[in-house]
């Protein structure tokens, strides 16, 4: 008795401390509360959870795996499993867990919902389609739920479908902002742009500081041309929010004044991936004109492609503003590129190793890019992009010249799949990927580049060069909602996936334009 008193004291010890955000101390207290009652769940299932917080995760997992050893029937354990596998990236274990939990509990909403959720991770939407379907028979005015399955009919391009769903979750949860925020993005997907803004417009009437809602908005108004307003959204963007949180400043911290630059040294700050920072470099020269000095504070495989003189030291005075920030701090509309030469020696380099490949012209070729579903930090949250290779290489099978492969990770089953459809060997320059130096000099040399939105795609605008870009739908909003050009880049020309997902006017009309040229 006296033990289960004090196992009791410690748990109410360990609720406060964990409330507290003291997570190393709830750990221990917690390993002395189970050693105070051995063979209860509560105090394991609260030790796991202070472990994952005090980030000892492989230790969490452990113990809820022995929980369930000993009891099998815990319903909670096998959940709370699922939940830290999930967040730890074991979808399969995961999946399991969750259909454990629910066959344990079939009146328990919450795993299904969470099996839903791992499965579109996993990038399964047929399985996660019947999976949700089937649960929605039993809770069918579960919102989570009628939300997940929208997120899989919005994946499969039934975009009605998508709206109808989502149109009863904001019925049965007007005020769940997520929901609404849902919508307004399907609401763009589907051609419905007033009633998306209407969407985002109403959550951040009600709460300003809802950064999805507003980068959501940034999305849809930058996609339409709406540059003023739309950059006005886009500090909103997680990359921002996530540098700001790590220099512990308020997520809605206001841009500096164009003003307060006047004379100072200022260090831009790369806070996105290559193809961004290569993308905002063309605001740098503008504030270059107010700054007494500029200075770049980026991913340093961009160093030798970019102006040296970026790349001074810097005194203890200079201001920190982030590249992304930029066009809304000029209160800039479209731009040209930054414009980039190629080192010589690494130009003559690669004129001569393509001609061991073959006769110009020489055709570089990109087909995917972007992130997978099943590796992207939460579903949908990045962009993947691919034409299927042997859609592709029937595009290209009348070409002439040479086919030069500039896929970055490429799957060996794919390039011989567009070998194979174009009836060309395609050669596999994948490495000049490592160096950027080595991919600029490529592009340099070759006649025609065709590919899907990568960083190559910013290097060959910033070359003068033209691009043939393969736009996914819906599109990245520098692409635009429409048109055959993009007003941020000179060079590209357009050539759209169709709302419903097919390329075959796209590519029939790229086929077209090799042909003519």
């Amino acid at each position: 008795m006296r033990r289960a008193s004090e196992g009791a004291e410690k748990l109410r010890l360990a609720e406060s401390q964990l409330a507290a955000g003291r997570f190393n101390e709830a750990v221990e207290t917690l390993r002395a509360a189970v050693r105070a009652e051995r063979h209860a769940p509560r105090p394991r299932l609260m030790l796991a959870y202070a472990l994952w917080r005090a980030d000892a995760r492989d230790e969490a997992i452990r113990v809820l795996r022995r929980l369930i050893e000993e009891f099998p029937s815990n319903a909670d354990a096998w959940f709370n499993l699922g939940n830290l596998l999930r967040a730890n990236r074991g979808f399969e274990q995961a999946a399991h867990a969750f259909r454990r939990a629910g066959a344990l509990q079939p009146a328990n909403e919450a795993p299904p919902i969470n099996l839903g959720l791992v499965l579109v991770q996993q990038g399964k939407f047929d399985e996660a389609d019947a999976a949700i379907r089937e649960s929605l028979l039993r809770f069918p005015d579960e919102p989570d739920l009628l939300v997940n399955l929208a997120q899989v009919c919005r994946v499969r391009r039934r975009w009605n479908e998508a709206l109808e769903l989502l149109d009863r979750c904001i019925g049965l949860a007007p005020k769940h902002a997520g929901y609404r925020v849902a919508r307004a993005l399907a609401r763009h997907e589907a051609g419905h742009t007033a009633g998306a803004l209407q969407d985002v417009d109403l959550v951040i009437a009600h709460e300003p500081g809802n950064a999805e809602a507003r980068f959501a908005k940034a999305q849809v108004l930058l996609s339409c041309g709406e540059f003023e307003s739309g950059w006005a959204e886009y500090r909103w963007r997680p990359d921002r929010l996530a540098w700001l949180r790590r220099r512990a400043m308020p997520l809605d911290s206001p841009l500096p004044a164009l003003d307060s630059m006047r004379d100072r040294e200022v260090i831009l700050c790369g806070e996105q991936g290559l193809g961004d920072t290569l993308f905002f470099t063309r605001f740098v020269t503008s504030i270059a004109k107010l700054a007494s000095a500029v200075h770049l504070d980026v991913d340093a495989r961009l160093r030798p492609i970019l102006p040296q003189g970026w790349f001074s030291s810097t005194g203890p005075d200079a201001a920190r503003i982030l590249v992304g920030d930029l066009p809304s701090m000029l209160n800039a509309g479209a731009a040209p590129s930054i414009r980039l030469a190629p080192d010589a020696a690494r130009v003559a380099a690669m004129r001569d190793r393509l001609a061991t490949c073959g006769p110009p012209p020489y055709m570089g070729i990109t087909w995917q890019a972007g992130i997978r579903w099943e590796d992207m930090r939460s579903p949908g949250d990045s962009l993947f992009k691919r034409v299927p290779p042997e859609a592709l290489g029937d595009t290209l099978r009348s070409a002439p010249g040479t086919l030069v492969s500039l896929q970055r990770g490429g799957d060996s089953n794919d390039l011989n799949a567009l070998g194979t459809a174009a009836q060309h060997r395609i050669h596999d320059f994948s490495w000049v990927n490592q160096e950027l130096q080595d991919a600029l000099a490529l592009l340099a040399v070759l006649d025609d580049y065709i590919a899907v939105s990568n960083t190559n795609v910013h290097l060959n605008e910033a070359l003068g060069k033209r691009t043939r870009v393969l736009v996914t739908y819906p599109a990245e909003w520098r692409w635009m909602a429409s048109g055959e050009r993009s007003p941020w880049f000179d060079q590209a020309l357009l050539y759209r996936q169709a709302r419903d997902g097919s390329w075959d006017s796209a590519l029939e009309r790229l086929e077209g334009d090799l042909a003519r040229q």
